[in-house]
């Protein structure tokens, strides 16, 4: 007799591609973020949220599914995560995520 369960839905293929991998440097105050995602049953939707050490820092719906943007995510002085979670049609889910290091603007002595 056949298991009546059905399978759990696939999880979609999500990327950033903007901010590139692995750690950057930098000492803008916020980051855009890009990617691409794919799932056979579509994408319903691209969350992200930014993170520097245990405190989630801010959140978002990103802009678009299959090509997304997020715009002006804003980074703390030091490591921050940012993670994008793309769900399928189907309900599943799957993230990416990118390390930026925001370091400090130093300014020379007068």
């Amino acid at each position: 007799m056949p298991d009546p369960t059905p399978d759990p839905p696939r999880r979609p293929a999500v990327r950033i591609t903007s901010p590139a991998h692995p750690i950057q440097p930098t000492t803008a105050e916020h980051i855009d973020a890009a990617g691409d995602a794919a799932d056979a049953s579509g994408i319903a939707s691209i969350a992200w949220k930014a993170t520097a050490g245990a405190n989630i820092e801010a959140s978002g719906a990103g802009s678009g599914t299959t090509q997304w943007t997020a715009a002006s995510i804003p980074l703390r002085i030091g490591n921050n995560r940012i993670v994008v979670t793309a769900t399928s049609g189907a309900g599943a889910t799957n993230q990416d995520a990118v390390d930026v290091v925001r370091a400090p603007i130093v300014l020379p002595p007068e």
